[in-house]
């Protein structure tokens, strides 16, 4: 045991994932994380692409008629099931089904078109 924690402080521990390593600098990143690309949502051109989409959506959803947007809003935004969106809207969940499906078949023309 105490063989190998001697050969454990004896060894080299440079490795390409320390900060403080100043040997060979222009070698390229100093780590895996280093060389990983930035995320895209960082960049400028996606937040605005971002934003955009987003503005987009909104008048999208503003189209819809007030039952089938209720309905997706609930199922999207809230995580309510289709019952729960029945129950709270006074109808069939075959009609929430209808209403759903209108709903992402006009937001997708919609979006397709902006």
């Amino acid at each position: 045991m105490a063989t190998s924690r001697v050969l454990w402080k004896n060894r080299d521990h440079h490795s390409h994932d320390r900060p403080d390593r100043d040997d060979d600098a222009d070698e390229g990143p100093r780590s895996i994380v280093d060389a990983l690309p930035a995320a895209r949502a960082d960049e400028p051109e996606a937040r605005v692409a971002n934003r955009e989409l987003a503005a987009d959506l909104g008048a999208a959803l503003g189209s819809l008629p007030p039952p089938q947007r209720d309905a997706f809003l609930l199922q999207h935004e809230g995580g309510l099931s289709l019952a729960e969106i029945a129950q709270l809207q006074g109808v069939g969940v075959e009609t929430v089904k209808s209403r759903l499906r209108y709903a992402i078949a006009r937001l997708r023309l919609e979006l397709a078109a902006s």
